[in-house]
């Protein structure tokens, strides 16, 4: 049985989810999915490179929240979703399938594609990127604290929040030095330069 186990371990490392890299150590992202079984195979999709660029991420998420929440964010939340965005998808660069944040299917019927060919675990896929934007930010929405803590620009609140709510697995100091790192950057320095080119 010790065997068996040990074998499953093995197998969950190596075919494990997208890995966040943090001080030369990896973590997997975002661990919300559900197993993938064999009669769901139809929702599943290429996996496609659909990066942008910094700036454009601003405002796509600016975009976004207004049709989410219903109002413009406050430059305090963009740069919070930037900074979260920004440490999941690599500024932009990484981003496969219009899936903003590296969020997981919660439902059957939701559309994925695998992160790792036919191995690991799947990865949501939107056609648009305006329509990964908006899955993003109604995933935070969820989780009222996170939200509460993107409003008032606190990336330690916002870092213990998200993992309470079971976004990421990496350890909460480590996340919070390079999502604390990102906010200022965004709010200093990437969303005043994107709002000044537009």
């Amino acid at each position: 049985m010790k065997f068996i186990v040990a074998a499953m371990l093995m197998i969950t490392n190596f075919f494990g989810s997208p890995q966040l890299s943090l001080k030369g150590k990896s973590f997997p992202l975002c661990p919300t999915y559900y197993h993938v079984h064999a009669n769901e195979k139809q929702n599943v999709h290429s996996k496609v490179s659909t990066p942008v660029s910094q700036e454009q991420l601003v405002f796509v998420l600016e975009a976004s929240h207004n049709r989410v929440f219903g109002k413009s964010p406050k430059a305090s939340k963009l740069a919070m979703g930037w900074a979260q965005v920004s440490l999941e998808n690599g500024r932009g660069k990484y981003i496969y399938n219009n899936n903003i944040g590296n969020i997981g299917p919660v439902r059957k019927s939701q559309d994925y594609y695998n992160h790792l060919g036919s191995r690991g675990y799947p990865y949501r896929s939107f056609k648009t990127l305006e329509d990964g934007a908006d899955a993003y930010w109604k995933v935070v929405k969820k989780c009222q604290v996170a939200v509460q803590a993107f409003d008032s620009g606190d990336p330690w609140q916002a870092a213990k929040a998200l993992k309470s709510c079971n976004y990421y697995k990496a350890p909460l100091e480590d996340y919070n030095k390079n999502l604390s790192s990102l906010y200022h950057e965004g709010y200093g320095k990437v969303i005043p330069r994107a709002k000044g080119n537009r």
